[in-house]
């Protein structure tokens, strides 16, 4: 049914939009994982991941479609932040929130130079189960780890951020942020976003183990340029992965829609 569900689906955005490019990618890290990626060019492309291949691909197609429906809008929106898309208007507010509480953690932390509180491992199986563990043993293989923390802490919403990096200097570093009020599934979230990163990094190892950095066109600055960026080695924020003592506290601040 499922498999019935996703080629339908499939078809469907195909109608709509012929010229996308629909790719399934097989997690290398977390083997029940998939991710799918659908895009028409670099900067209308969206990611989606999951243990289940419909959700996957509809949270790919969702962000596609906001990258879209942004890049219409450019005239009227100078940032993507706290931009979102879902079928449900409750549900697309409360993302382009989180989404831009998220921004805003991230910004004014790395601005500030403020590293994330990094959470133990011991604490991270507490809350997210043994995957992490399985994970990292999976990641150590290939020369890879990571670390996930609280970037900061606004009202009651937490951003969570997951960095990627290898301790024998095989690459820079790949990050990815969620924020929301439920801890366990922030953390899920990023060791996911990891994963997904990790298996992308992965499959660009030329024959010598060196990862393929994709340097064309970033000083045009598109949606990939700042993971391409901190990709290279040269540019690892080593304060980044210090880490600090206390996780960050911000005000929290009102909202438009």
């Amino acid at each position: 049914m499922e498999n019935e569900t996703l080629k339908a689906l499939i078809e469907s955005v195909r109608g709509i939009h012929p010229h996308a490019e629909i790719t399934v990618i097989e997690d290398l890290f977390q083997k029940e994982l998939v991710h799918f990626t659908i895009a028409e060019d670099k900067r209308k492309r969206g990611f989606g991941s999951d243990r289940v291949s419909v959700t996957a691909f509809r949270k790919a197609y969702s962000e596609f479609v906001e990258r879209k429906t942004f890049l219409s809008l450019a005239h009227q929106q100078k940032t993507s932040n706290g931009f979102a898309v879902h079928l449900n208007d409750v549900l697309a507010k409360e993302n382009a929130f989180y989404e831009l509480v998220e921004r805003d953690a991230l910004l004014c932390s790395w601005l500030a130079k403020v590293p994330p509180c990094w959470i133990t491992d011991e604490a991270l199986i507490k809350l997210a189960g043994p995957k992490i563990l399985e994970t990292r043993s999976c990641l150590r293989a290939r020369k890879l780890d990571f670390k996930i923390g609280f970037q900061a802490q606004t009202g009651d919403v937490f951003t969570v951020v997951g960095a990627l990096f290898s301790p024998e200097g095989l690459m820079g570093m790949a990050i990815d942020c969620k924020a929301g009020k439920d801890i366990p599934a922030l953390i899920s979230a990023a060791l996911d976003g990891i994963s997904f990163w990790a298996t992308i990094i992965m499959n660009r190892l030329d024959q010598t183990g060196i990862i393929l950095i994709n340097d064309q066109g970033l000083g045009d600055w598109e949606p990939s340029s700042h993971f391409e960026y901190y990709l290279d080695k040269s540019y690892l924020p080593n304060w980044f992965l210090s880490g600090a003592q206390e996780v960050l506290h911000l005000k929290p601040f009102d909202v438009h829609f």
